[in-house]
């Protein structure tokens, strides 16, 4: 038996909307609801009527038969003229409509507040996203996205009403945030494939980017020729795959600006009624020559001190603003560039930079050992002086391992364990518990600790809790030496030791260490190796937990030695670089708790501290909220609380949310290096044109509301027609 070959199809470009072919019976059910409705009886007289209307009804009811069908056939074409039929030959290729889905990503973040004329850059996206939404054709859809600290679908799925469009590009606001391509490539990512799903009918995509091309935000999507393409870049050229690329914002041609990159209490740590002072770092980007700029330092809203400074021109300046010794308590400062002209400064909300510290009283640190040889470097190297050090030197406890659960461990800001053989459960737990409300804990590790137990007690927990150790304790390792290896001196405990070798790091030697490994994804904190070894190890390792932070040391810098014949495993205790880094070390796990809750940038989740868990209200520059406020406003945060013991300033605590400054850097990409981004598209990054359609597939649509129309007026001419025939 040959088989059946189909010569001709319809196809359905919308086949949801053949759903309303159930409308289609509404004129059978009202005639049922209507029919009536009686009780038959005998009656001779009636009998003779009724033979003579026998003839008449049999007429009617075929009228009636007739004007039903037209009205149930009218509804029918309608509801499939809104399904969009299309009839297509055998061999056509499939149905397009030359309607184009085009994904609109307004940048928000704190460079598009960069005026000239008077307009931001934000305000011309958003004129342009306006223009865009009134160019749509019939068929198109449109997706709107704002692109700030994240990327969010404004509208959560493609839609083709312009209303919704136009009332999603008015809510968009100026964010005080820095972007990241990432999540506005997954959010457009997200946003093609629902359109896929959703409108099949709509073949072309578009993505307009309606941004400044910052290239600090920018430069990470491009492909370098001496180095194979990054993750976003693959990611960028899969997009492009996806949808052709738009990028009509013209340049301004605005590139100068000054603003304050940096204020940093030094010490970092502020103690109550130590001198301390406010170093403020000053940046100028663009522009022909140096600027002379006014900088002022603010507590409250009193001018503290003012400086006027040359600031030179593509450079950075440090200025040092000295302090009286600080009462105890909370402290607020702001720094502010005045009387800077807009044509000078592009960009004006990054002028001022803000700074919240608590003085509290000398720090106290617990230094503990199981045996007093494990702990005399660490706890010499943390107070050299004694009771007679300044303020700022830390107050050192020292106690053994056995004395700790009874220890009133809230009384020290950090605990340095060293060399411990293995923690108890109930220890492990202890540990676990002060780390997340804000403690710091620095692990020594020696040739007594057990490294299965450490990382079963100290490691991922069953109850899904994350890691306390910042990396997995393997096996000890000997043989050395190896000389220690600052990493580029990129992070802050080692940075001030670069350029100084011969009193620095380069003299320490190591012969034997623990091997650290890093856990599974997910499992444990994000590590940061501060130092490491020249074999590629890391040697010190450091890890947020809940509010507070824990380091890893993984060699023993004790000298004297358990058992007198035992070699120490390095000579870092004797090194002059030895004090300077423990204290460094003490201080950035204490600065989380202390600082850097407190001092965020705009766009990071507020980090709320265990104390404050009773806030009441929250006021920021954005208007007052009851739970933790979003931070995409610069500027100064009050938390409230019902309780009068939150933080060292009492019922109000005071929060600084500061500018990213690599939204002050206003270089855009060039022309060439946008090239650059475009020649990775298959499609141009012009809008989509509509696709022609071919000439053996033929709407339907049309059609059927002639044919629609054609049926209303033929049920009006019949229902006239019967009406006068029964008359």
């Amino acid at each position: 038996m040959r088989p059946l070959v189909p010569i001709a199809a319809i196809e359905f470009i919308s086949p949801a909307m053949l759903g309303w072919l159930a409308a289609a019976a509404l004129p059978w059910l009202i005639n049922l609801w209507s029919r009536n409705r009686y009780e038959e009886t005998p009656w001779a007289a009636i009998d003779l009527l009724l033979e003579a209307l026998r003839h008449e009804s049999r007429r009617l009811r075929v009228q009636n038969w007739l004007l039903l069908a037209i009205r149930t056939a009218l509804l029918a074409a309608l509801a499939l003229a809104v399904a969009q039929p299309w009839w297509r030959t055998a061999g056509a290729g499939p149905i397009s409509t030359g309607a184009v889905h085009r994904v609109v990503v307004v940048d928000c973040s704190l460079s598009m507040a960069t005026a000239s004329d008077g307009i931001s850059r934000l305000e011309r996206a958003q004129t342009r996203a306006r223009d865009l939404i009134g160019q749509m054709a019939s068929g198109d859809a449109i997706s709107v996205i704002a692109w700030g600290a994240d990327a969010t679908d404004l509208l959560g799925r493609p839609v083709q009403d312009k209303a919704s469009a136009l009332t999603a590009i008015a809510s968009i606001e100026q964010q005080d945030t820095h972007n990241l391509v990432a999540p506005a490539l997954a959010t457009v990512e997200a946003a093609l494939a629902r359109a896929r799903e959703e409108l099949p009918h709509v073949p072309a995509a578009e993505v307009v980017w309606l941004t400044d091309r910052a290239e600090s935000t920018w430069s990470a999507v491009l492909a370098t020729d001496d180095s194979a393409p990054g993750e976003l870049a693959q990611r960028w050229s899969r997009l492009c795959e996806q949808a052709s690329q738009a990028f009509p914002m013209p340049d301004d041609g605005v590139l100068s600006n000054v603003a304050v990159t940096d204020v940093q209490l030094d010490p970092p740590l502020a103690v109550a009624g130590a001198a301390a002072s406010i170093a403020v770092t000053l940046s100028h980007w663009g522009g022909d020559s140096a600027r002379d700029v006014a900088v002022e330092l603010r507590a409250g809203n009193a001018v503290v001190d003012s400086r006027s400074i040359e600031l030179p021109q593509a450079e950075a300046l440090t200025v040092r603003f000295a302090l009286d010794p600080l009462a105890p308590g909370q402290h607020a400062w702001e720094v502010r560039i005045v009387g800077v002209a807009e044509r000078q400064d592009g960009l004006l909300r990054d002028d001022v930079r803000r700074l919240a510290a608590d003085a509290l009283p000398r720090v106290r640190v617990a230094v503990i050992a199981d045996s007093p040889a494990a702990g005399d470097d660490m706890a010499r190297a943390l107070n050299p002086v004694g009771p007679a050090a300044p303020p700022q030197t830390p107050d050192v406890a020292r106690f053994a391992m056995a004395n700790f659960g009874t220890a009133p461990l809230s009384d020290y800001a950090a605990l340095v364990l060293c060399d411990i053989a293995t923690p108890t459960p109930h220890e492990a737990a202890v540990l676990r518990r002060y780390v997340d409300e804000g403690g710091a804990v620095w692990l020594v590790l020696g040739d007594r600790v057990d490294a299965s137990a450490y990382n079963q007690l100290l490691g991922p927990d069953v109850g899904g809790d994350a890691a306390l150790l910042p990396m997995k304790l393997a096996a000890a390792s000997a043989g050395g030496p190896w000389r220690l290896d600052p990493r580029g001196y990129e992070h802050r405990i080692v940075r001030p030791f670069e350029g100084r070798e011969r009193a620095g790091l380069a003299g320490v030697a190591v012969l034997q260490y623990m091997r650290l490994d890093p856990w599974n994804e997910g499992a444990g904190p994000a590590a940061e190796v501060a130092l490491g070894l020249d074999n590629g190890d890391p040697l010190l390792v450091l890890g947020n937990y809940g509010h507070g932070r824990v380091a890893l040391l993984a060699t023993d810098p004790a000298l004297r030695r358990r058992v007198a014949a035992d070699s120490p495993w390095t000579n870092l205790a004797i090194s002059p670089s030895f004090v300077p880094l423990v204290q460094r070390t003490v201080e950035w796990l204490l600065m989380r708790a202390r600082v850097d809750q407190f001092n965020l940038l705009a766009g990071e989740a507020m980090n709320v501290p265990t104390g404050l868990s009773a806030v009441a209200k929250w006021h920021t520059p954005a208007g007052d909220f009851a739970t933790a406020p979003p931070t995409n406003t610069a500027g100064f945060y009050y938390a409230t609380s019902d309780q009068p013991s939150v933080g060292a300033g009492g019922a109000t605590r005071v929060f600084a949310v500061n500018i990213d400054s690599r939204e002050s850097d206003l270089s855009a990409l060039g022309a060439e290096l946008l090239a650059g981004v475009d020649e990775q598209a298959p499609t141009q990054s012009a809008p989509a044109t509509p696709p022609s359609v071919a000439d053996s597939a033929k709407p339907l649509s049309w059609l059927l509301l002639t044919l629609a129309f054609a049926l209303l007026l033929g049920e009006r001419a019949a229902v006239l027609w019967l009406g006068r025939s029964s008359a």
